[in-house]
């Protein structure tokens, strides 16, 4: 693992972590991915970057048994757990 950024800040903090897992593979990639907490909205922003070239890359997204998810629009979720509602885009 590799921490290549970490910024905490009053109004947002940001913390970029790569790691070298899967340079192994023909052709080497290296997955990145950057967490932003934004302090004011209340938001976890989470971005993913594959670095490498020639692969198509699919991410799933696991759920925990107890959470519901609802399509609102493409590449936009509802998801519920107890008295909790997140949306994810």
């Amino acid at each position: 693992p590799e921490v290549r950024d970490w910024r905490p800040g009053a109004e947002r903090t940001t913390l970029m972590i790569s790691h070298s897992g899967y340079e192994r593979l023909a052709p080497p990639v290296r997955p990145v991915r950057t967490l932003t907490l934004d302090h004011r909205r209340h938001a976890l922003i989470i971005e993913d970057v594959i670095e490498g070239e020639g692969w198509p890359v699919s991410i799933p997204l696991h759920l925990a048994p107890e959470v519901a998810a609802e399509l609102l629009a493409e590449g936009e979720a509802r998801l519920r757990a107890g008295d909790r509602e997140f949306v994810l885009r």
